[in-house]
């Protein structure tokens, strides 16, 4: 089955998709589209839905673009292997240090090294800002794109050109592209990039001199041979290959005098040498980046590039992996802190259950205390008021004096002297501060005397007298009157 994907190459002022597949190692174009942006109405979400509604783009194929032109860095650096096979972390933040990028929102990514400089330990490392790849994987997100690879321009302009002129892989040679703010220029060997350069091509204040071809042969002249002798230290050789794509290549005088200059041998790059198209017209040489990007995507193992997307993931599982441990850590308090929360709760609801069995108890308890309260508003203090009240009564039956006996004393010394053999049944008594007055019944005289003897006895009582005994004529017990006298000692 065929695979499909979407180059897009959206910059400043333009956007180029193109849409090709692969089947059995070919590439075919579908679909291209091209459009400038420079109105302030233009906006990309809306142009990008476009794309799908209105000119066919597949809305299920993956999308591959490329970072904005002028916020894409290149270093060439020396990889440390005794350090490690990537950079430590010293090397990394110096190198972050040496993009013009907040060290916060720089992505780097390392280029595989070329197979002729492998054992120099060479690295091309790539770095674009975070929040304008962000901003374009946004645009896509709003007219529902998937974004399955983001690659600096310089790697997609290189993997076209590489795939339909795979003859320039014999030598070293030079790729130029130019729109209308950036030159974009790669010095290559063997399937390699030895040298990468973004720069910008003028300033606002410059805009009328865009056109002046004296100028940008001048421009990129000075910088291939800057770039020829930083990648070879030496001079650019005669007939070496130079491939143009872009806006150059509308300018055939430029081409002219570059070919002059440098004795090279310069050709533009043609996008339909090796990816066939439905159409009869060439794909333009302004739509290399575009195709880079969906080659890149369809072949990644066959091309050179970055995908800034899988650096983002690796980060973001890093950073994951880094705080795994505080994760834990804040986990394990929250559980801890659950658990005490937990308890507190079950404390809190074993005390209310204890709390509510004791209120249960309580006015069971005042119930059975004072059945004949029905209006129940505060138990204890009912009970507690009942009890003054009972308090009281009973002061009232105590003696003045406390050396006299009272009442319940009085009673309670009787009743101990009163054994049951005897069968002394008391009718009556009264009591006073000195004596107290008995009537009582028993079987016969002898036990009136009997207990006579046994209150005689008793310590308080000063004198005990059996008064008026006599038998009762229909019951033949004995009845009589006890006079008792208190000690008052």
């Amino acid at each position: 089955m065929a695979k499909r994907c979407i180059g897009l190459d959206i910059n400043s002022s333009h956007i180029h998709a193109v849409q090709l597949t692969c089947s059995d190692g070919r590439f075919h174009t579908e679909k291209t589209f091209s459009t400038p942006t420079r109105r302030e109405n233009d906006s990309t979400s809306e142009l990008l839905k476009s794309l799908i509604g209105r000119y066919g783009f597949d809305r299920r194929a993956p999308v591959a673009i490329s970072t904005p032109h002028n916020e894409v860095f290149f270093r060439n650096t020396k990889n440390n292997p005794v350090l490690d096979k990537q950079y430590d972390s010293h090397q990394t933040l110096k190198t972050k240090f040496d993009f013009p990028i907040p060290s916060r929102d720089i992505i780097l990514a390392d280029c595989p090294p070329p197979s002729s400089l492998k054992n120099e330990n060479f690295v091309l490392v790539t770095a674009t800002n975070k929040k304008s790849l962000e901003s374009q994987i946004c645009h896509l997100e709003n007219a529902k794109m998937r974004c399955c690879l983001a690659d600096a321009p310089i790697f997609a302009l290189h993997t076209a050109v590489m795939t339909n002129h795979p003859q320039l892989t014999a030598h070293p040679a030079v790729i130029i592209y130019t729109d209308d703010s950036h030159i974009i220029l790669a010095v290559t060997s063997d399937k390699d990039i030895i040298l990468a350069r973004n720069l910008p091509l003028f300033s606002d204040h410059d805009q009328a001199n865009v056109h002046s071809t004296e100028k940008l042969t001048q421009i990129l002249l000075q910088e291939i041979e800057i770039s020829w002798r930083a990648a070879f230290r030496e001079i650019i050789p005669e007939n070496t290959n130079i491939v143009l794509a872009g806006s150059i290549t509308k300018h055939l005088d430029l081409i002219s005098s570059l070919q002059q200059s440098l004795n090279c041998q310069i050709s533009t790059a043609d996008l339909s040498a090796k990816v066939t198209s439905s159409a009869d017209s060439k794909l333009p040489p302004e739509h290399a980046i575009a195709q880079g990007l969906a080659l890149r995507a369809l072949a990644p193992h066959d091309t050179v590039g970055v995908n800034f997307i899988k650096v983002i993931e690796e980060n973001t599982k890093k950073n994951l992996d880094c705080k795994k441990p505080a994760i834990l850590s804040l986990a394990l308090l929250a559980t801890l802190a659950g658990a005490y929360l937990t308890g507190i709760f079950i404390t809190k609801a074993l005390w209310e259950n204890k709390y509510t069995n004791i209120k249960n108890e309580i006015r069971q308890v005042f119930q059975q205390t004072l059945p004949d309260q029905t209006n129940i508003v505060d138990e204890l203090a009912q009970m507690d008021e009942k009890l003054q009240t009972l308090r009281k009564e009973y002061a009232s039956l105590q003696p003045f004096d406390q050396a006299t006996l009272d009442p319940l004393s009085v009673l309670h010394h009787i009743t101990a002297n009163t054994p049951d053999n005897l069968n002394i049944e008391i009718n009556n008594m009264s009591v006073t501060n000195s004596s107290a007055h008995i009537t009582a019944v028993c079987n016969s005289f002898e036990d009136a005397y009997k207990w006579e003897k046994l209150l005689q006895s008793v310590s308080r009582f000063k004198s005990v007298q059996v008064q008026s005994p006599r038998k009762q004529p229909d019951s033949n017990m004995v009845e009589f009157t006890v006079f008792i006298t208190f000690n008052m000692d």
